[in-house]
C-alpha cells in the first residue's frame, strides 16, 4: 500500500507525522473486488414487509434509510449517492517505530452488510497520530489540548480534501461508469474520538 506523508504538527521538539492513502485510490481499491462490485447499490431502496397484517417499513441497511432518500433527491439525474463509512482506534504502530497512532478506516454504505462484514469490504487509509506530553503536568495545559485538536482537524482536513474540491466522482461499477456523490454517512468511534469528530464538524 502507497502511503502519503504529511508532517501535521511539532510539538516540545517532535515533529508529527500523518501517514495517509489517496480516498480515492482507497475507495478504487474497494471497488476492484468482483464480490463488492457487483453487489454494490446505487439507489434508495423502499423496503416493505406485512406483519401480522399490517404493512410496515423495515430499516436494515443504509439505503433503506430516511437519510439516504434525502441525500439522494438533492442529486442531479445520472449521480448516484457514495455513503462512506469511517472508523478509528488507537494501537500500537511497531513498523512506524514503535509509535502509537488511530489506524483509520474506510468501507462504503453502498456495500449490504453481509458483504460489509467481511475483512475485504473495509480498507485502512490512513493513520492519525497522537501527540504525546513529556510529563503529565503538560497534558493538563490547554496549549497541549489546542495542539491535539490541530492535529486531528489537519490530519482529517489532508484526508478528506479530494471529495472537497471536487465533489464529483466517477467509478467503473459492474462495466459502467457510474457518477458518485460522496457523503460522510457513519463515523465509528469510541465516545472520546466521536467527540472529537463532532467538534471538527
Amino acid at each position: 500500500m502507497m502511503f502519503k506523508e504529511v508532517p501535521v504538527k511539532t510539538f516540545q521538539n517532535v515533529e508529527y507525522v500523518f501517514y495517509y492513502r489517496s480516498l480515492i485510490k482507497t475507495i478504487k481499491s474497494l471497488l476492484v473486488i468482483d464480490s463488492i462490485n457487483q453487489s454494490l447499490v446505487l439507489q434508495y431502496e423502499d423496503k416493505k414487509e406485512v406483519r401480522n397484517g399490517v404493512e410496515c417499513r423495515i430499516f436494515v441497511e443504509q439505503y433503506h434509510s430516511n437519510w439516504w432518500k434525502r441525500e439522494e433527491s438533492d442529486l442531479l439525474l445520472g449521480q448516484h449517492l457514495l455513503s462512506l463509512i469511517l472508523y478509528s482506534d488507537a494501537t500500537t504502530l511497531d513498523h512506524m517505530g514503535k509509535s502509537s497512532g488511530h489506524p483509520m478506516f474506510l468501507s462504503l454504505g453502498n456495500i449490504p452488510n453481509h458483504q460489509r462484514n467481511k475483512p475485504e469490504s473495509k480498507a485502512l487509509i490512513g493513520y492519525l497520530p497522537i501527540l504525546k506530553a513529556m510529563d503529565s503536568k503538560t497534558k493538563n495545559f490547554d496549549k497541549f489540548r489546542t495542539a491535539r485538536r490541530e492535529v486531528f482537524q489537519k490530519c482529517l482536513s489532508t484526508l478528506l480534501e479530494p471529495i472537497v474540491e471536487g465533489p464529483e466522482l466517477h467509478f467503473v461499477v459492474r462495466g459502467d461508469i457510474i457518477t458518485f456523490i460522496p457523503r460522510i454517512s457513519i463515523i465509528i468511534a469510541d465516545m472520546v474520538k466521536a467527540d472529537k469528530f463532532t467538534n471538527v464538524y
